[in-house]
This record gives C-alpha cells, structure tokens and sequence, in this order.
C-alpha cells in the first residue's frame, strides 16, 4: 500500500502514524532506536506491506497490466489504491479527507525524533504538493506515475504506465473495494497485537 492507505490504517497514536510514515525510509532489523510505539508503527507498516504483497486479490490485480509492466505492477497498484481510497473515503473514515490531512501534517511535521532525510525531503513534497488530496484526483495519478518512473537509475515503463491506469481504472477500483476493508481488520488486528504489554 502506499502512504495514505498506510497513515490511515496506523491508528489514532500519533507515534503509530510516525512510524506508518516511516516504514518505506527506514530499514533493515529495528533495535529499539526508535520510541517503542514509533518502533511498532513501523512492523504495522511492514505486516501490511506482506499482508497485501501474498493476497489473492492482489495478485489478480497484477494480471490486469500488460507483461512488460508486471514487473511494476506493485506500484502502480499501490498508488491506484491510495486514489481509491481517497476517493471513497467516507466509507473508511468518519473524518473528513482534509481533516486527516492536516491532522497528518502536523504529526508529521513535529515528530517525536528526527526524521530521516530521504523522508523528510518526501515530506517536504508531500506538503508542498498537496499528495494526500491530490490524490482523489484521477488525472492526478498518470501524472505520480510518471514522476515514480523518475526515481529509477534506469529506463522503465512506468513513466507511460497512466495508459493502463486508465484503462484498467474500473477493474482496479472493484478490487480495491472488494480487499481494503479486508485489510483494515488485519490492520486492527495487528495493531491490537503490536500493542499488548510484552
């Protein structure tokens, strides 16, 4: 999943969704340098990432592109999915979209640590653009696709990958709203988890 879907399903605790912001910056084995709480946002985001990378639904959606573009399927799905979500929010959040959205910035932008660079500079993107809103906009996600394709050292097919958004777009959204709230409940459940006393 990507960021929004990930903020979200971190919970209330505003260290949980330090840590669901950080699961894509930060690697590797977790030693406790980080707050515990920051520390069991970060596994959420990883359980998740696992959760939707071995499900069926998933795995179907990766069928939906054309071969050359199976390799990146995954992102393209994950930012399909942050589109949807946004664009059904009210489904999955009694707040309002840009309620979290400034709730989410303000955690983010006063953590509990320093941020790493690589996630502070994509912070600083994310509210210089807008990402969390913009993304309810479709036209909007050719365009993220395209700017993902520019982070690769070499050539790829994603910058040409809005094409098959496009085409798939109603396919993707069935699924999308067949799998997150599956989702949400490993989430809750995981949370419940990573929280009992050790």
């Amino acid at each position: 999943m990507n960021f929004l879907a990930h903020l979200q399903l971190s919970g209330d605790h505003p260290d949980w969704i330090v840590g669901g912001f950080l699961g894509d910056f930060v690697k590797g084995r977790l030693k406790g340098q980080y707050p515990r709480e920051v520390e069991a946002g970060i596994q959420l985001h990883r359980k998740i990432d696992r959760f939707t990378d071995q499900h069926p639904l998933l795995k179907q959606c990766h069928t939906l592109f054309t071969p050359e573009l199976r390799r990146y399927s995954g992102i393209i799905v994950d930012i399909s999915f942050d589109h949807f979500l946004a664009r059904h929010w009210a489904r999955y959040d009694e707040r309002e979209l840009t309620t979290f959205n400034t709730l989410i910035l303000d955690i983010l932008l006063k953590p509990p640590i320093p941020l790493p660079d690589n996630a502070q500079l994509f912070l600083q993107r994310m509210v210089s653009r807008d990402i969390l809103l913009q993304y309810r906009l479709p036209e909007v996600i050719p365009f993220v696709l395209q700017k993902t394709s520019q982070r690769f050292s070499r050539d790829n097919p994603l910058s040409h990958s809005g094409e098959q958004f496009v085409k798939q777009y109603d396919a993707l959204e069935i699924l999308f709203c067949e799998f997150y709230p599956e989702l949400e409940e490993f989430a809750r459940n995981q949370r419940a988890l990573l929280a009992a006393p050790k």
